[in-house]
């Protein structure tokens, strides 16, 4: 029994205790962990920003593998790197960490663990001494800390963390039940769960912990490095992650540029421009001659050259615009599905990613009641693009209108992606929303699709002239200026020549994507969302799988597409299907899907 000395240097002990930081990267962990035990078959798509998360949708919603598949699937993953910083962030130093997961979950298979239901009755009835030994213990003890701390299972195991603290505070030893019964009285009188106090208590024992010495093998780098936060977490591209696992002799359904030669207007100006003059750099902004060409593009803008800056490709000229308009905790809106850069680059910037729904029940259109819904005082960007990457759906000048409307009041400005405008197969060029919200739209668009100059590295970012100015100071740094060839050449991207050369590209890509969609259709027997622009359709797979697991199928029957989950919730059951490549390769890119998907 403990006499009441000893109690009230417990107590006292307890009351200088700090109270730890919730560590959301921490939480990134663990909840990777959850993913890998509640299903093997996501792929381990999930880094999920519990600090910013919890508020929108707590783990108590999620009730069963799927549930967690959707809620976790618009976030990128990276188990070789996060995991293990996190882990060193818990105390925890292992190895294999694919084997120790492996191991975790074939013992929850053998205990039957398969939903969150079962975790909450593990966590409670759990015997790690017996059922835990080396250091998979310690997964298997990060999973229960935070099913301990999130999940309200109040049951405090009597770990040496425990006991050792209590030593070292009364000088004796404790038994386990005795040392749970200070414990939770200690932690009534300081009107905290018990299981929060032991939180605390396991956390400080671990900060006293020694560091462990380099092996002669290691460096010293390999210990002292870690990202900075605003980069943690963030890693290669799903779609990039793919490709690199693709199989010698894929036909790639994946890829997100033309493979059609850039025009001969273009090509005959480059040879010309590096054999008979000098190229050094230009302005930062740009040649004066181009950005004239630009800002005559958009006449309701009122545009003029100062107002114009000639990025390295549109994805510099959207990381500069975002990068100049988010501050820390501001609210940006995208539209869910939309493309991967968007909330990372948000992220990078330190604000919140909020989505918009582009609902799949309604063959991704624009939903204007959602989108009212998810504007707010902290709406500081919206995010549109149109036509859509990944849908192709475009959005019309009602819709457009619509959400102009929606921010009227507000303090938003709009960051519009038209990167794909010139590639749409409607009677008439996709409206803009710079043409009904003009003076807070920021256009960010280029040559890369339109042209098939992709590797040429030519875009721009356009539109209020204190955005631009703010943007253009972070371009000098980070590029000085765009390629001066490249420049120089995409002059002729505004001739004749070139204006036709757009037609027969317009022309190709329409006459792919009805090949394409008969194919689906008659092979296939699946339903296919006929895009208005871009050159991609969304082909629901959901019957199959999810739609990780259905890209890795047929990634072993040598097709690559896209899994609908890496662009967002809504168009998870989706694969992202490319028709950049030929008419032959499309129609065997499809016998080879059906053949994959039979069984």
């Amino acid at each position: 029994m403990t006499n009441e000395n000893d109690y009230q240097a417990i107590l006292n002990a307890c009351r200088m205790l700090p109270t730890p930081r919730r560590d959301a990267y921490a939480d990134d962990y663990v909840l990777n962990l959850m993913s890998t035990v509640l299903d093997y078959q996501l792929n381990t798509t999930t880094v999920f920003n519990a600090e910013s998360h919890y508020k929108s949708k707590h783990w108590d919603d999620i009730r069963t593998r799927d549930d967690l598949a959707n809620f976790l699937s618009i976030y990128p993953n990276d188990q070789e790197g996060n995991v293990a910083a996190a882990a060193e962030l818990w105390g925890y130093k292992y190895g294999n960490r694919l084997q120790q997961l492996r191991e975790l979950l074939e013992y929850f298979d053998s205990v039957g663990v398969t939903d969150q239901e079962g975790l909450r009755r593990w966590a409670k009835e759990g015997d790690f001494n017996r059922d835990f030994k080396g250091k998979v213990k310690g997964l298997a003890y990060a999973v229960y800390k935070w099913l301990v701390m999130r999940q309200g299972v109040e049951t405090v195991k009597p770990d040496v963390h425990i006991k050792n603290f209590l030593a070292e505070v009364t000088n004796r030893s404790f038994t386990e039940k005795e040392a749970v019964s200070v414990l939770e009285r200690a932690a009534k009188e300081l009107g905290i769960p018990a299981s929060e106090l032991d939180w605390r208590i396991w956390v400080y024992q671990r900060s006293k912990k020694k560091p462990r010495k380099i092996k002669v093998n290691e460096t010293v780098n390999d210990h002292l490095f870690m990202p900075p936060m605003r980069l943690r977490g963030i890693q290669k591209s799903a779609i990039r992650a793919l490709f690199d696992r693709a199989l010698p002799g894929s036909i790639n359904l994946g890829l997100g540029e033309p493979d059609l030669p850039t025009p001969d207007v273009v090509r005959r100006e480059a040879a010309r421009v590096v054999l008979e003059e000098q190229n050094g750099y230009t302005t930062h902004a740009g040649l004066p001659a181009l950005r004239a060409l630009v800002a005559n593009d958009y006449p309701h803008m009122n545009l003029t050259p100062e107002r114009v800056v000639i990025t390295a490709g549109s994805q510099e000229a959207l990381y500069l615009t975002l990068m100049s308009l988010v501050d820390a905790g501001d609210e940006v809106l995208l539209p869910d599905p939309g493309f991967i850069a968007y909330p990372v680059i948000v992220r990078m910037a330190g604000g919140v990613p909020v989505f918009y729904k582009l609902p799949a029940s309604k063959n991704f259109s624009f939903d204007a009641e959602d989108f009212r819904r998810k504007v707010s005082p902290r709406t500081k960007v919206v995010v549109v693009i149109s036509p859509s990457n990944p849908t192709g759906r475009v959005l019309s000048r009602d819709e457009l209108a619509q959400m102009a409307d929606a921010l009227q009041g507000t303090n938003a400005r709009v960051v519009s992606d038209e990167i794909y405008r010139e590639i749409h197969y409607t009677p008439e060029r996709p409206a803009s929303i710079s043409e009904v919200y003009p003076e807070r739209t920021i256009v960010v668009s280029g040559l890369s699709k339109s042209m098939s100059m992709t590797g040429w590295r030519l875009g721009w970012m356009c539109g209020e002239e204190a955005v631009v100015r703010t943007a253009l100071v972070l371009h000098g740094y980070v590029t000085t200026c765009a390629s001066t060839v490249s420049q120089k050449s995409a002059l002729m991207a505004w001739t004749d020549e070139a204006a036709r050369a757009r037609e027969v590209i317009r022309q190709t890509f329409q006459e792919r994507r009805d090949f394409l969609l008969e194919q689906i259709k008659t092979q296939l027997h699946l339903r296919a969302v006929a895009p208005d622009g871009a050159f991609y359709t969304m082909l629901d797979t959901s019957a199959h799988g999810t739609s990780a697991e259905v890209a890795d199928r047929l990634l072993a029957a040598r097709v690559i597409t896209v899994p609908g989950g890496a662009f967002g919730a809504e168009s998870e059951g989706f694969l992202r299907v490319s028709f950049c490549a030929d008419k032959t390769a499309l129609a065997e890119g499809v016998r080879r899907m059906a053949e994959a998907l039979k069984g």
